[in-house]
C-alpha cells in the first residue's frame, strides 16, 4: 500500500515540530499522497481518445496555487470524443473507469468498496486506501482518498500546470515537472457560484442524495481568495472579467439544468430564481458555523472572516445571476 517516502516523512515531522503549518502531520501526508494519486491517473483514457482534466477547488491549490487550504478529494472532468452515441459513450466511460482503478491499485492505492457510476457513467466516484505513518488527530479527516470524475467538457481553455503540495509551497520547492491538464480559474469560479447555490437549495428542499456535505462552505472561501488574488494583479481587467464570468455562469446553469434538473424540479423550471433566492440565505447562522468549523481544520494559511468571504461571493453572484 502506498505511503510516504522517508524524505517527505522527515520533512513533515520537521514542519509540524516547528509549527510552521497550521495542519496536522496526517493532513500534510494526505496532501502529498493525493498529488501522487492524481499523477498516477493523468493519462487514463488516452488510448480511447479521452482526456482527464484536473478541476474543482482542489485544482486551485496545488495547480493554480491561489488558495491555502487542504483538500482530501481530487476532481476531474472527462473529455470524450465528439459524435459518439449514448451507448458508445457509456461503454467508453466504463473502460476509463476500469483503467483508473487499475492505475491507482498498481500505484498502491487499493479501491475501497466499488467505483460507483451514475448517469451512464457520466459521474464516477471512488475511495482509495493508503498507508499512513501518522495518527489521525482530526475527527473530520476522511480515512481514504476520494476521487470524482464527471463527463463534462471544459467551457474555457485548459492549461498544463505543475502540481505543488502544501509542503512544496511552504518550503519553496515547487517544480515545473509533472504538469497536468487543468481547468481554468474562470471555469472553476462559475462552477462554484452555480454549484454552491444549487446544492444548498437542493439540501434545503430535502432533495439531497445521501448526506449533505458540510464542507460546501469551501466554495465561499475559494471564491473570496481567488478574486482577492486576481484583483491584486496588475493585469486584471474588471470589465473583461465581468463579461467573461457572466458568460461562463450562463453556460454552467444550462449544463446543470440538463444534468441535475431531474433531482430538483423547481430548479429545472426557473434556475435563476432558485439561485437568487438561495443567495439571500448565504449569511445564515448554520452557514457561519459550518464555515468556522471548516476553517479550523482545513486552512493552513490566512483565514478570511465569514463576513468577508460571503460579501465577495454575494457580489460576484449578484453580478452574474441578474435580478
Amino acid at each position: 500500500m502506498r505511503g510516504l517516502n522517508e524524505r517527505d516523512h522527515s520533512l513533515i515531522q520537521a514542519l509540524t515540530a516547528a509549527q510552521i503549518v497550521n495542519l496536522s502531520a496526517a493532513m500534510l501526508e494526505k496532501d502529498i499522497l493525493v498529488r501522487e494519486a492524481i499523477l498516477a491517473i493523468r493519462d487514463a483514457g488516452q488510448d480511447e481518445g479521452c482526456q482527464l482534466v484536473f478541476c474543482g477547488g482542489t485544482s486551485l491549490s496545488p495547480a493554480h496555487q491561489l488558495i491555502e487550504r487542504m483538500s482530501e478529494d481530487a476532481d476531474f472532468r472527462i473529455v470524450v470524443p465528439d459524435g459518439l452515441s449514448r451507448g458508445r459513450t457509456r461503454k467508453l466511460l466504463s473502460t476509463v473507469k476500469t483503467a483508473i482503478v487499475a492505475l491507482l491499485e498498481d500505484t498502491g492505492f487499493p479501491l475501497v468498496g466499488e467505483m460507483r457510476g451514475r448517469n451512464n457513467n457520466s459521474y464516477m466516484m471512488g475511495e482509495f486506501a493508503y498507508q499512513s505513518r501518522f495518527s489521525r488527530q482530526d475527527a473530520a479527516m476522511r480515512e481514504h482518498l476520494k476521487l470524482e470524475m464527471t463527463a463534462f467538457a471544459p467551457i474555457s481553455p485548459v492549461s498544463q500546470l505543475p502540481l505543488a503540495t502544501i509542503v512544496d509551497r511552504v518550503t519553496g520547492t515547487v517544480s515545473d515537472a509533472d504538469a497536468i491538464p487543468t481547468i481554468s480559474v474562470m471555469d472553476t469560479l462559475a462552477d462554484k457560484v452555480v454549484g454552491y447555490l444549487r446544492r444548498t437549495s437542493q439540501e434545503r428542499a430535502g432533495l439531497t442524495r445521501g448526506d449533505y456535505d458540510d464542507r460546501q462552505v469551501r466554495h465561499l472561501y475559494d471564491t473570496h481568495c481567488v478574486l482577492e488574488r486576481l484583483s491584486n494583479s496588475p493585469d486584471f481587467d474588471v470589465l473583461q472579467f465581468a463579461d467573461r464570468i457572466s458568460d461562463l455562469v450562463s453556460q454552467t446553469v444550462t449544463r446543470d439544468v440538463e444534468t441535475y434538473g431531474h433531482q430538483h424540479e423547481v430548479f429545472a423550471g426557473d434556475p435563476y430564481a432558485v439561485l437568487r433566492d438561495e443567495l439571500g440565505r448565504v449569511r445564515d447562522g448554520d452557514t457561519r458555523t459550518r464555515y468556522e468549523q471548516f476553517c479550523q481544520t482545513m486552512i493552513w494559511g490566512e483565514t478570511p472572516s465569514f463576513d468577508d468571504v460571503t460579501e465577495t461571493f454575494i457580489n460576484l453572484a449578484r453580478g452574474t445571476l441578474g435580478g
